[in-house]
């Protein structure tokens, strides 16, 4: 009887322990994978996007031409920067600034909720890191604020 009874508790722990488990999993972004160059076309190309660039701290709010050319008013500016925006062939995002002649390429991750991040993987001794650049808010059809 006493080891029917331990067994029921060792049977409820577990049980309780799986679903505390999977709660935590699920809220810490189970279902993120990275994005494929088709998808991250569609998700850019003719789109006004809104994010917030985590590395340096500020809001601002883009326009993707489909031609390749992109316009980003950044932390509250009215002059636009403007750059130059192609997908990879390996998938990745990549930016062209024209005023520092800079180019970065990214990963696009996003998971099972439908959030979306611009995201640097490098690799460390022990494995690799990923590096949260930018957290995006909304992606809208075409250029509603004539961007």
């Amino acid at each position: 009887m006493r080891n029917e009874s331990n067994a029921i508790r060792l049977i409820a722990i577990v049980v309780l322990l799986l679903v505390v488990t999977s709660i935590i999993g699920c809220s810490n972004g189970v279902g993120r994978r990275t994005l494929s160059g088709d998808e991250v076309r569609r998700l850019f190309a003719g789109k006004t996007v809104q994010g917030y660039h985590e590395k340096r701290s500020y809001a601002f709010i883009s326009y993707y031409e489909l031609d390749g050319t992109f316009r980003s008013y950044q932390g509250g500016s009215k002059i636009p920067r403007h750059g130059n925006w192609s997908v990879s062939d390996n998938g990745d995002i990549c930016v062209y600034w024209q005023d520092t002649k800079e180019k970065f390429c990214r990963k696009m991750v996003t998971d099972d909720r439908g959030n979306y991040w611009k995201v640097l993987f490098k690799k460390t001794r022990k494995g690799t890191k990923r590096i949260l650049i930018v957290t995006f808010k909304s992606f809208a059809e075409g250029n509603p604020n004539n961007l």
